[in-house]
Protein backbone atom coordinates (compact mmCIF):
# COMPACT_ATOMS: atom_id res chain seq x y z
CA UNK A 1 0.00 0.00 0.00
CA UNK A 2 1.25 3.48 -0.88
CA UNK A 3 -0.13 6.77 0.35
CA UNK A 4 0.95 10.41 0.21
CA UNK A 5 -0.64 13.26 2.17
CA UNK A 6 0.34 16.96 2.20
CA UNK A 7 -0.97 19.64 4.55
CA UNK A 8 0.24 23.17 5.14
CA UNK A 9 3.74 22.55 3.87
CA UNK A 10 4.18 19.13 5.50
CA UNK A 11 4.24 16.00 3.32
CA UNK A 12 4.26 12.36 4.41
CA UNK A 13 4.82 9.44 2.04
CA UNK A 14 4.12 5.94 3.36
CA UNK A 15 4.77 2.54 1.80
CA UNK A 16 3.48 -0.51 3.65
CA UNK A 17 4.46 -4.13 3.21
CA UNK A 18 3.61 -6.99 5.54
CA UNK A 19 5.89 -6.25 8.52
CA UNK A 20 7.29 -2.79 7.72
CA UNK A 21 5.88 0.66 7.02
CA UNK A 22 8.43 3.00 5.45
CA UNK A 23 8.02 6.78 5.71
CA UNK A 24 9.48 9.71 3.84
CA UNK A 25 8.92 13.24 5.14
CA UNK A 26 9.21 16.62 3.43
CA UNK A 27 8.86 20.18 4.64
CA UNK A 28 8.25 23.27 2.55
CA UNK A 29 11.12 25.76 2.76
CA UNK A 30 9.20 27.99 5.14
CA UNK A 31 8.62 25.03 7.50
CA UNK A 32 12.22 23.85 7.78
CA UNK A 33 13.82 26.46 10.03
CA UNK A 34 14.11 25.25 13.61
CA UNK A 35 12.70 21.77 12.94
CA UNK A 36 14.30 19.25 15.32
CA UNK A 37 12.71 16.14 13.87
CA UNK A 38 9.43 14.23 13.72
CA UNK A 39 7.37 12.43 16.31
CA UNK A 40 5.22 9.50 15.20
CA UNK A 41 2.19 8.26 17.12
CA UNK A 42 0.69 4.97 16.00
CA UNK A 43 -2.86 3.76 16.62
CA UNK A 44 -3.44 0.09 15.94
CA UNK A 45 -7.12 -0.26 15.09
CA UNK A 46 -6.77 -4.04 14.75
CA UNK A 47 -5.47 -4.69 18.27
CA UNK A 48 -6.76 -1.48 19.93
CA UNK A 49 -3.35 -0.12 20.95
CA UNK A 50 -1.96 3.40 20.72
CA UNK A 51 1.47 4.79 21.57
CA UNK A 52 4.38 6.87 20.28
CA UNK A 53 7.01 5.01 18.29
CA UNK A 54 10.43 4.93 19.90
CA UNK A 55 14.00 5.50 18.82
CA UNK A 56 17.52 5.43 20.24
CA UNK A 57 18.84 8.89 19.36
CA UNK A 58 18.51 11.50 22.12
CA UNK A 59 19.23 15.18 22.67
CA UNK A 60 22.15 15.92 24.97
CA UNK A 61 20.09 18.37 27.02
CA UNK A 62 17.37 15.82 27.81
CA UNK A 63 19.30 12.56 27.54
CA UNK A 64 17.86 10.15 30.14
CA UNK A 65 21.04 8.07 30.14
CA UNK A 66 19.90 5.09 28.10
CA UNK A 67 21.45 1.70 28.67
CA UNK A 68 22.57 -0.20 25.55
CA UNK A 69 19.48 -1.01 23.50
CA UNK A 70 17.34 1.48 25.42
CA UNK A 71 14.65 3.45 23.63
CA UNK A 72 12.91 6.77 24.08
CA UNK A 73 9.57 8.13 22.91
CA UNK A 74 9.63 10.17 19.72
CA UNK A 75 7.32 12.62 21.51
CA UNK A 76 10.32 13.80 23.56
CA UNK A 77 13.18 12.76 21.26
CA UNK A 78 11.89 13.09 17.68
CA UNK A 79 13.35 11.16 14.78
CA UNK A 80 16.08 13.38 13.36
CA UNK A 81 15.68 12.21 9.80
CA UNK A 82 13.52 12.73 6.74
CA UNK A 83 12.90 9.00 6.50
CA UNK A 84 11.90 6.39 9.04
CA UNK A 85 10.61 2.83 9.09
CA UNK A 86 8.28 1.15 11.55
CA UNK A 87 9.67 -2.38 11.82
CA UNK A 88 7.14 -3.36 14.49
CA UNK A 89 4.14 -3.40 12.15
CA UNK A 90 2.17 -6.63 11.75
CA UNK A 91 0.55 -8.19 8.66
CA UNK A 92 -3.10 -7.44 7.83
CA UNK A 93 -3.37 -4.62 10.37
CA UNK A 94 -5.05 -1.23 10.09
CA UNK A 95 -2.94 1.60 11.48
CA UNK A 96 -3.27 5.35 11.84
CA UNK A 97 0.04 7.20 12.03
CA UNK A 98 0.16 10.77 13.28
CA UNK A 99 3.36 12.47 12.13
CA UNK A 100 4.25 15.81 13.72
CA UNK A 101 7.33 18.00 13.07
CA UNK A 102 8.71 19.36 16.34
CA UNK A 103 10.34 22.75 16.81
CA UNK A 104 11.83 24.89 19.55
CA UNK A 105 14.53 23.49 21.82
CA UNK A 106 14.90 19.98 23.29
CA UNK A 107 13.74 21.17 26.72
CA UNK A 108 10.63 22.87 25.29
CA UNK A 109 9.43 21.17 22.12
CA UNK A 110 6.62 22.73 20.10
CA UNK A 111 4.39 20.89 17.66
CA UNK A 112 4.03 21.91 14.04
CA UNK A 113 1.41 20.84 11.53
CA UNK A 114 0.25 17.27 12.15
CA UNK A 115 -0.45 14.74 9.42
CA UNK A 116 -2.60 11.66 10.01
CA UNK A 117 -2.23 8.84 7.53
CA UNK A 118 -4.22 5.60 7.50
CA UNK A 119 -2.28 2.50 6.47
CA UNK A 120 -3.29 -1.12 5.93
CA UNK A 121 -0.41 -3.59 5.92
CA UNK A 122 -0.48 -6.48 3.49
CA UNK A 123 -1.54 -9.99 4.56
CA UNK A 124 1.11 -12.71 4.41
CA UNK A 125 -1.16 -15.19 2.63
CA UNK A 126 -3.13 -13.63 -0.20
CA UNK A 127 -4.44 -14.97 -3.49
CA UNK A 128 -2.09 -16.82 -5.80
CA UNK A 129 1.20 -15.38 -4.57
CA UNK A 130 2.63 -14.74 -1.11
CA UNK A 131 5.82 -12.88 -0.27
CA UNK A 132 7.90 -13.56 2.84
CA UNK A 133 10.99 -11.80 4.11
CA UNK A 134 13.06 -13.32 6.88
CA UNK A 135 15.16 -11.18 9.21
CA UNK A 136 18.74 -10.82 8.04
CA UNK A 137 21.77 -8.73 8.92
CA UNK A 138 19.78 -5.50 9.00
CA UNK A 139 17.98 -6.85 12.09
CA UNK A 140 21.19 -7.55 14.03
CA UNK A 141 20.62 -4.71 16.50
CA UNK A 142 17.06 -5.82 17.14
CA UNK A 143 18.32 -9.37 17.64
CA UNK A 144 20.91 -8.20 20.20
CA UNK A 145 18.26 -6.27 22.13
CA UNK A 146 15.85 -9.20 22.15
CA UNK A 147 18.18 -12.15 22.75
CA UNK A 148 21.55 -10.69 23.77
CA UNK A 149 24.52 -9.56 21.70
CA UNK A 150 26.67 -12.51 22.76
CA UNK A 151 24.11 -15.27 22.20
CA UNK A 152 23.97 -17.08 18.87
CA UNK A 153 20.69 -18.56 17.60
CA UNK A 154 21.97 -22.04 18.48
CA UNK A 155 22.42 -20.84 22.09
CA UNK A 156 18.97 -19.27 22.27
CA UNK A 157 17.14 -22.11 20.56
CA UNK A 158 13.76 -22.19 18.76
CA UNK A 159 12.58 -18.67 19.75
CA UNK A 160 15.56 -17.13 17.96
CA UNK A 161 15.11 -19.22 14.82
CA UNK A 162 11.39 -18.48 14.72
CA UNK A 163 12.05 -14.75 15.10
CA UNK A 164 14.70 -14.79 12.36
CA UNK A 165 12.49 -16.83 10.03
CA UNK A 166 9.50 -14.49 10.45
CA UNK A 167 7.25 -17.08 8.85
CA UNK A 168 9.42 -17.86 5.80
CA UNK A 169 10.53 -21.36 6.77
CA UNK A 170 7.07 -22.24 8.07
CA UNK A 171 5.39 -21.02 4.87
CA UNK A 172 7.91 -22.88 2.69
CA UNK A 173 7.36 -26.14 4.54
CA UNK A 174 3.61 -25.62 4.31
CA UNK A 175 3.91 -25.06 0.57
CA UNK A 176 5.92 -28.28 0.13
CA UNK A 177 3.38 -30.17 2.19
CA UNK A 178 0.77 -29.48 -0.49
CA UNK A 179 2.51 -32.02 -2.73
CA UNK A 180 0.38 -35.16 -2.52
CA UNK A 181 2.66 -37.60 -4.33
CA UNK A 182 5.71 -37.91 -6.61
CA UNK A 183 3.82 -36.40 -9.55
CA UNK A 184 4.28 -32.93 -8.00
CA UNK A 185 7.31 -30.85 -8.98
CA UNK A 186 8.90 -27.72 -7.57
CA UNK A 187 10.60 -25.12 -9.75
CA UNK A 188 12.47 -22.22 -8.17
CA UNK A 189 15.18 -19.63 -8.60
CA UNK A 190 17.31 -20.10 -5.48
CA UNK A 191 20.19 -17.86 -4.50
CA UNK A 192 21.43 -19.74 -1.45
CA UNK A 193 20.22 -22.46 0.89
CA UNK A 194 22.16 -23.29 4.03
CA UNK A 195 19.50 -24.14 6.59
CA UNK A 196 19.27 -27.92 7.22
CA UNK A 197 15.49 -27.70 7.34
CA UNK A 198 15.44 -27.27 3.59
CA UNK A 199 16.91 -30.74 3.18
CA UNK A 200 13.38 -32.02 2.64
CA UNK A 201 13.60 -30.98 -1.01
Amino acid sequence: MRKRISRQGVTVNAIAGTHVVFFGFDLATAKRKGCLGFSIHRTDNTENEAYFLEGMKTFEETDPGLAPGGKVSSAKHPFQSFQWADFTAKPAHDYVYRVVPLYGVPTALKQGTAIEIEIATEPEISGTHSVFFNRGAISSQAYAIRFGADRSPSDVGPPAYEWLSRGLLEAFKGFLARAEDSSFELFGAIYEFQWPGFGVI
